[in-house]
């Protein structure tokens, strides 16, 4: 099973993110400088030319046996430029 979600749906999850607090403080609350400004997510997102796409793999149903399932995992892809010809 393969999933690929587009930046935009990536843009709605870190939108959603947005709204959820954070337990740890954020870098620059401890006063941390960083060139530049945050964008309009705060996220990955925001970078142009970066390209993100997640995927969730859910296979099988029933209880939980080691080595055979069901599985529940996921992963996310951070492309730093979009114009690798593809990938």
């Amino acid at each position: 099973m393969r999933i690929r979600a587009n930046i935009g749906e990536c843009k709605r999850c870190a939108r959603a993110l947005g709204d959820w607090k954070m337990q740890k403080p954020r870098a620059r609350e401890l006063g941390l400088d960083f060139p530049g400004e945050t964008g309009e997510w705060n996220a990955i997102t925001d970078v142009a030319g970066v390209q993100v796409g997640m995927t969730t793999l859910i296979a099988g149903e029933g209880p939980l046996v080691q080595r055979k399932g069901p599985v529940r995992t996921g992963v996310t892809a951070i492309i730093p430029r979009a114009d690798t010809g593809g990938y």
